[in-house]
């Protein structure tokens, strides 16, 4: 039965095996190994192409992708400082590569309706993954041990790297990790029981997988991944529900959900800048010197985010964990103006698709995901990141949102 199934995915198989590679490049940053998205994204754009004849965007895709593509020619190519040129080709062509990854797998998913088998292989990948660097770094009972100082409890907190390079980049696999976990439960086990009588091997290994992400998000001490956990878990059952507390969430105007995800958000804001320890500090001093030294119109140049934390602008920069201030500093306003309206459109786009249009569990998590995202960019530069796997999976998610329905008869009608 295994076998069949990996037979008849076997592009899906193709696909996990490429993530698989890309979370060991995290870990063992072998150049070898980080060749294989290359190699992945020339073959689907090769198989797409000849398989379909065509790639199918709806008016709104084209303009999203165009505005993130278009911010990367402009700042990659044509206003790139020639002192950093040599960064900044590299990181455009990592950028590109994503764009390419994200589009050619989200149309093959799309246009072949395998959405579920692409969570599937994305957990399994992902998780994989995790439960590698638990079971090799395994901490006994520290997540319990120091779960106090997670709550303020001592003076400081004891975070666990699980063999990566920062406790943050385990947090947030981890949180990947998770949400697919969860996703796979409700959406190929239809929301089992814990307690029923049978269980599968795959559903015991999901399970099992599911515990060792909180256990790896615990043990790193990371508050921003915990506390995006526990808002993907929270809001995806709310919009699950047609009606909670006799209140129909359907029935609201759309405005008000993006007016209270704007104060929540503008609130961690506040928190991460002002209230976030030395993640404060560090974006009060790349900030003035931004506002000190670079060209506030084109910023310092679209170099890798590393960037900051190496000091390769000959500046005493330091570690820039926000997407938003990341834009800023490497594309000034220009550029972050350029990428705050498309999140934005994206955003209100995502709001009305649960309001007035033909939904699912399935859409709804894509849909929370993305407001999870847009939160998590807040305290890390992982919006839009080619050396974080994850955010290749979320990408696609966010295509497959956006694209078009499928009619009942299998067709695909596209809505702008």
């Amino acid at each position: 039965m295994i076998t069949k199934f990996l037979k008849n995915n076997s592009i899906m198989l193709i696909y996990a095996v490429t993530l698989l590679s890309m979370f060991m490049f995290v870990k063992t940053v072998n150049p070898i190994v980080n060749y294989i998205r290359y190699a992945y994204v020339f073959f689907m754009g090769i198989f797409v192409v000849a398989k379909h004849k065509e790639l199918l965007f709806n008016k709104f895709m084209l303009l999203i992708l165009g505005c993130f593509i278009a911010h990367t020619v402009i700042f990659g190519f044509m206003l790139a400082p020639d002192s950093l040129s040599d960064i900044i080709e590299d990181n455009t062509i990592d950028l590109i590569l994503f764009w390419g990854f994200v589009i050619f797998t989200a149309q093959y998913v799309w246009k072949n309706r395998l959405d579920k088998q692409f969570l599937i292989f994305s957990q399994i990948a992902t998780t994989l993954f995790v439960n590698y660097c638990y079971i090799t770094n395994f901490n006994g009972i520290a997540p319990v041990k120091f779960l106090p100082t997670l709550f303020g409890a001592g003076i400081n907190r004891i975070r666990f790297t699980f063999g990566l390079s920062a406790t943050n980049r385990a947090a947030y696999i981890a949180l990947a990790a998770f949400i697919l976990s969860l996703m796979v439960w409700r959406e190929c086990f239809n929301n089992k029981k814990l307690f029923s009588k049978e269980w599968t091997f795959f559903e015991v290994y999901v399970f099992f997988s599911g515990v060792v992400s909180v256990l790896v998000m615990v043990s790193t001490q990371t508050r921003g991944a915990l506390l995006s956990a526990a808002i993907f878990f929270v809001l995806t059952s709310i919009l699950d529900k047609e009606c909670l507390f006799k209140l129909n969430f359907k029935n609201i105007d759309w405005k008000i959900y993006f007016i209270f995800a704007a104060v929540l958000l503008l609130f961690y804001a506040y928190f991460v800048f002002f209230n976030a320890d030395s993640r404060s500090e560090n974006l009060a001093i790349n900030l003035d010197l931004f506002l000190a030294s670079a060209n506030q119109a084109t910023g310092f140049g679209y170099t890798p985010f590393s960037t900051f934390l190496t000091q390769g602008f000959g500046l005493a920069t330091r570690p820039i964990d926000c997407y938003y201030l990341y834009i800023l500093c490497a594309t000034g306003f220009t550029g972050l103006a350029l990428i705050l309206i498309s999140m934005i459109i994206m955003l209100t786009r995502a709001i009305r698709i649960y309001c007035f249009e033909a939904t699912s569990t399935l859409k709804n998590s894509y849909i929370v995901l993305y407001i999870v995202m847009i939160f998590i960019a807040f305290s890390e530069s992982s919006f839009v990141a080619p050396y974080s796997p994850y955010s290749y999976i979320y990408w696609v998610m966010f295509l497959l949102l956006f694209l078009g329905q499928y009619n009942d008869s299998g067709n695909i009608t596209e809505k702008g």
